[in-house]
């Protein structure tokens, strides 16, 4: 939601609002202080982020800041989401579904999802298509990385135990093979690619 759209954003001082969005655009609250209170060369530092501290801490300023806080945060872990889903269709995509029955290269639209995902380049010449694929090797390295698959002594990335670590790369990876898995004659359920023959 935007800041002008807040009902309590509105309700601030123009230079409560300042001091708002100077946080919100990265300055510490001593800086932003500083920036938006020019008379604050007669503080002490110390005073400064009492003063800076006190002023961020009221109810309004701090209820805008928390729920800036958690857009940011919600919009990191989309964005994080993306690149991953990103990286497991460039490790996972089936080249060939590129080609139609007929061996031509398909138009972009005409592509599976995932695939469409791991396209990075295309060159349109009339009718035909030439497409250009992330690398898998490089992708499963990253996902790798990522997930502290390749050693269980490597510091890990995101802050999960390990079974915790194998349990969310299973889902991660069905959910990106089931995309790809078709679906048995007769059936509208696709197998799980980690299930057990019986």
């Amino acid at each position: 939601m935007s800041l002008n759209n807040s009902a309590i954003y509105r309700s601030l001082s123009d230079p409560h609002k300042r001091f708002v969005l100077k946080i919100i655009s990265g300055f510490s609250q001593a800086q932003a202080y500083v920036e938006v209170f020019g008379n604050a060369s007669n503080m002490s530092q110390p005073a400064i982020y009492k003063a800076a501290s006190r002023m961020a801490n009221t109810p309004k300023i701090r209820k805008i800041l928390e729920r800036e806080r958690e857009a940011k945060s919600s919009r990191l872990e989309e964005a994080a989401t993306k690149t991953t889903e990103a990286l497991i269709a460039m490790a996972t995509c089936d080249a060939g579904d590129v080609l139609d029955s007929n061996g031509k290269p398909r138009p972009i639209n005409q592509l599976p999802e995932p695939l469409r995902t791991a396209v990075t380049k295309i060159v349109v010449s009339g009718d035909n298509y030439t497409y250009e694929l992330g690398g898998k090797l490089k992708s499963m390295e990253l996902l790798g990385k990522m997930t502290n698959l390749w050693k269980e002594n490597q510091p890990v990335l995101m802050p999960i135990s390990i079974a915790e670590r194998d349990e969310k790369l299973i889902d991660i990876f069905t959910k990106a093979l089931e995309r790809n898995v078709p679906c048995p004659p007769g059936q509208t359920n696709r197998p799980s690619p980690f299930e057990d023959d019986e």
